[in-house]
C-alpha cells in the first residue's frame, strides 16, 4: 500500500513538473495584446486618425496657474528655441514643403519611452521631428524648457498637479495610435530642452526626452 502511494505521488510530481516545464501558448490576451483605442475604433466610439478636430480652447486657462510659479519658474525659460511649424503631419503638408529644412529626425513615441531619446541638433539648423504614436494608447508630444521642469518638479507634490497648466514651449496635446505629427525647430543658442508626455503619470513611467543644441560646427556646449 504504502509502495503504491509513493508511486503515485512520485507519477504526479512528474506530471506536473513536465507540464510546467513545456513551453505554453500565452492566453490570447496576451498573445495578441492590440490597442483598445482600435477596439472603440471598430465600435464607432472614437474616431479614425486624422478624421477629427480639436478645440484647443477647451483644455487652456482651465485652471489656475499657481502663484508659487513666479518663484520657482526662471523668467525667458522658454527663450533659445523657436518652433517653426507644428501639428499633424496630415494637416501641414503644404506648410512643410514651403520650409527649408536641413535634417529630418523621425521620433517613435510609446509606452513609456521616446526612441530616441536624445536628440542632438547644431545652432541655427533647421530640423524637422516627425513624431509618431507606436504605442496601443492616446498620447501627447510636450516641450519646454529644462529650467521649466523645476516648475513641473514641484508641482509633482500637489495633489492636483496634473491639472494644472504648464510653461511650455510647444504642445500636440493629442495624439491616437498610429497619428504623426511634425515639429519643426530651430535653436538660436546652445541649452537644452525637455519632451515628454504629460498625460497623468506617463511621464514618470519614463516618457521623457531631450533636445540638446550646441554651438555651430560642434563647439559652444559640452555633451
Amino acid at each position: 500500500m504504502i509502495l503504491r502511494l509513493w508511486l503515485i505521488s512520485t507519477a504526479v510530481v512528474l506530471a506536473v513538473a513536465w507540464y510546467l516545464a513545456l513551453p505554453g501558448s500565452p492566453p490570447p490576451y496576451q498573445a495578441s495584446p492590440g490597442s483598445f483605442v482600435e477596439e472603440f475604433m471598430q465600435a464607432g466610439l472614437v474616431p479614425e486618425p486624422d478624421h477629427y478636430e480639436e478645440d484647443e480652447e477647451l483644455e487652456h486657462d482651465v485652471f489656475e496657474v499657481p502663484e508659487e510659479d513666479a518663484l520657482r519658474v526662471p523668467e525667458g525659460a522658454g527663450e533659445g528655441l523657436e518652433v517653426l511649424l507644428l501639428g499633424r503631419e496630415s494637416e501641414v503638408q503644404d506648410q512643410l514643403a514651403a520650409l527649408e529644412v536641413d535634417r529630418t529626425i523621425e521620433i517613435a513615441m510609446s509606452e513609456w519611452r521616446f526612441d530616441p531619446g536624445r536628440i542632438q541638433v547644431n545652432t541655427g539648423e533647421t530640423v524637422a521631428l516627425v513624431i509618431e504614436n507606436t504605442g496601443n494608447i492616446p498620447h501627447e508630444f510636450m516641450i519646454m524648457a529644462d529650467a521649466a521642469m523645476k516648475g513641473v518638479n514641484y508641482r509633482l507634490a500637489r495633489a492636483d498637479w496634473n491639472l494644472t497648466e504648464h510653461d511650455n514651449i510647444a504642445e500636440q496635446s493629442f495624439l491616437l495610435p498610429k497619428e504623426r505629427m511634425v515639429m519643426v525647430v530651430r535653436a538660436d543658442k546652445p541649452g537644452m530642452w525637455m519632451f515628454m508626455c504629460m498625460f497623468p503619470y506617463h511621464m514618470q513611467f519614463g516618457m521623457m526626452g531631450m533636445l540638446m543644441a550646441q554651438g555651430e560646427g560642434g563647439g559652444g556646449m559640452q555633451m
